[in-house]
């Protein structure tokens, strides 16, 4: 028994102090577990700080290395050669404004000649040749034979005065008209023969009745009285009635 005892106890111990043991490394490890995370973000955040103030401290570095450009002095020109250099831009202004001058001409003398091939020339027309041919042959061409009047034209002109004598030695002036004052002009038509005879008596115009009546009987007393004509012709006479022909 007491053998028994002794190994329980033994046993007991050994076991218990395994117990403790895993215990101890259990709480160990959990520790560590946590702490390990806390500890990485520190680590990173203390880099990216010294990562900062470096680049700060290189900023402010350059910037004090950085020196200011240093303008560049203008060099001063004589007046001579300032001079030089305004004739000279104003020789160039006047160039170009030559050549403008030319090209604008040129581009005018073209114009020119295309509007001039554009242009049609007037053609001549068949009527104006023909009537500048026939103004030609008239003013080359004899001038034609004067037309032959008709035959009572030549002959009235030819007896004018034998018939204004015959009618004023043959007038029929009836009293009647005469007292009553009765005046005018009467225009008669009648037919000549070849022998002088007289007929187709007709009034053409008359300002009264009484006085055509007096020239009909007037140019039938005046039958064969009357030049002889060469061929049988009418003729158209006027009688004048005035109180004053007595």
């Amino acid at each position: 028994m007491i053998r028994y005892s002794n190994s329980f106890f033994l046993s007991l111990i050994f076991h218990g102090s395994l117990l403790l043991s895993v215990w101890f490394f259990y709480n160990n490890d959990t520790k560590i577990e946590q702490e390990i995370p806390l500890k990485i973000p520190l680590k990173l955040s203390m880099m990216e700080a010294a990562s900062q103030t470096t680049a700060q401290h290189q900023s402010k570095e350059e910037v004090c290395i950085v020196k200011p450009q240093e303008k560049p002095q203008k060099v001063q020109e004589s007046p001579k050669e300032e001079k030089k250099i305004i004739q000279k831009k104003v020789e160039k202004k006047v160039e170009k404004k030559e050549e403008e001058k030319a090209e604008e001409k040129t581009v005018e003398e073209k114009v020119e000649k295309r509007k001039e091939e554009i242009t049609p020339q007037p053609q001549k027309s068949v009527a104006q040749e023909v009537h500048k041919e026939i103004a030609s042959e008239q003013k080359t061409a004899p001038p034609p034979p004067a037309e032959a009047k008709p035959y009572h034209q030549e002959y009235s002109e030819l007896n004018a005065q034998k018939i204004v004598e015959l009618l004023k030695e043959n007038l029929y002036y009836p009293r009647s008209a005469r007292q009553k004052g009765i005046v005018g002009v009467v225009k008669v038509k009648f037919t000549l023969d070849v022998d002088a005879k007289v007929y187709n008596i007709t009034v053409v115009e008359s300002s009264d009745k009484i006085l055509s009546r007096a020239a009909i009987k007037t140019i039938e007393e005046l039958s064969t009285k009357f030049p002889k004509p060469a061929s049988k012709t009418t003729l158209s006479v006027p009688i004048n009635y005035s109180l004053t022909s007595e």
